[in-house]
């Protein structure tokens, strides 16, 4: 099966919302995001920034910013969270990051990391794994529009969204 990146719009940011809040990950997906500058974010940069900061390099691939590092046998990807909260979510991520290096041909495993909790998780794709993230791949196949067209929302209620296609109007949509 092919992998598939629209116009790289999936990346490690939108899979851990897909976990989280279906809403959250439209609004991501269609470039629309409100928590760049919050508080727990700039915390968990500082966190990410100082962990490992010998160790590990940075990688960005195709708009997908990696942290690694070289084994003598192999590459390990880290993914870095300021707390384990959210931990499906996290490991989803990783997954994914997993899969997208093994897409291009790069063997890698993953170590999930809470430095604040000093707890590690060693992670490594399976096939299960794999064939899960395709389901959600193709979800995002089924719910992602057509570039062709132009698509005007407006925000009617906190659930619901009113869409228009130019020349066309459909009723209100609820959103995911």
């Amino acid at each position: 099966m092919k992998f598939y990146f629209p116009f790289m719009k999936i990346n490690g940011q939108i899979i851990q919302s897909y976990f989280i809040c279906k809403r959250q990950t439209w609004f991501l997906l269609n470039h629309i995001s409100f928590s760049h500058e919050s508080d727990l974010m700039m915390r968990g940069r500082i966190v990410h920034e100082k962990t490992f900061r010998r160790e590990r390099k940075n990688l960005i691939l195709d708009g997908i910013a990696i942290d690694f590092k070289r084994n003598k046998r192999n590459i390990v990807i880290f993914e870095i969270k300021k707390s384990s909260k959210m931990e499906k979510s996290a490991e989803w991520q990783l997954y994914f990051y997993l899969l997208y290096l093994k897409r291009k041909g790069i063997d890698a495993t993953g170590v999930l990391t809470y430095p604040k909790e000093r707890k590690r998780k060693n992670m490594a794709l399976d096939k299960d794994k794999e064939m899960q993230l395709e389901e959600i791949i193709n979800w995002f196949k089924e719910n992602l529009e057509d570039e062709d067209k132009i698509i005007i929302y407006t925000l009617k209620s906190k659930r619901f969204l009113r869409r228009k296609e130019i020349g066309k109007s459909q009723p209100m949509t609820r959103i995911l």
